[in-house]
């Protein structure tokens, strides 16, 4: 059995809708049934060293300085960079007040694959807006993205996004690159799409929006 699948009463479904696969491909939304890959798998790129010099002088500081950070990676040749498809988008609720009132906040993960289709393992936690920017993309049946990937010592991340300029100078803009290091060290194994898909809003939203742009316009 591929891991692309889960398996219920001997039947597989794919990993992005949960609906039934016939013949190597999802009956619903049509992707093929691809292996899960590892995020090594990606066709990395070392960012290159004019990214590190836009950043002008950095200083290390004493609560850190991301930036200062990022460009220690690049200097030590240590950032990477890679084209992903973008799958899906959700968030996980949970509690942090110590309070009886129970304030909820939100984690945001994006879903990718290879540009091949290739679904990866790895789900990447991402700023709220960079969130919003990606579900519009989807919605929109738009699913071209980067990853970066930093090495720090024994520390790996890795950051998703959904890029505003061709220029890879202006793509990596200061506020992105502070993104990486605050939310790059978060990832989760990759969140499957339940048996059938009813019921999970995530994969239902995902669902409806493969079928608007793709099999709905046929």
């Amino acid at each position: 059995m591929g891991i692309f699948t889960n398996r219920d009463n001997k039947k597989r479904y794919c990993v992005f809708c949960g609906k039934e696969l016939a013949d190597g491909k999802c009956t619903a939304c049509g992707r093929e049934a691809k292996e899960v890959v590892s995020l090594s798998s990606l066709n990395w790129q070392k960012v290159p060293m004019e990214v590190a010099d836009a950043l002008g002088e950095q200083k290390k500081q004493l609560f850190g300085n991301p930036l200062y950070t990022v460009k220690e990676m690049i200097i030590n040749g240590d950032l990477f960079i890679a084209d992903i498809h973008f799958d899906a988008v959700y968030e996980e609720e949970f509690d942090r007040s110590d309070d009886d009132e129970g304030k909820s906040e939100y984690s945001y993960y994006v879903q990718f694959s290879t540009p091949e289709l290739a679904p990866c393992d790895r789900d990447c936690e991402t700023s709220a807006g960079q969130y919003d920017r990606v579900e519009e993309l989807l919605k929109n049946g738009q699913h071209e993205g980067k990853i970066l990937w930093g090495r720090k010592k024994k520390s790996n991340y890795y950051y998703a996004f959904a890029p505003k300029n061709g220029d890879i100078t202006a793509m990596l803009g200061k506020r992105l690159l502070e993104n990486f290091i605050c939310y790059g060290e978060s990832t989760e194994k990759r969140k499957l799409a339940p048996k059938g898909g009813v019921g999970n809003t995530t994969y239902d939203k995902v669902f409806d929006t493969i079928w608007d742009n793709t099999i709905g316009k046929l």
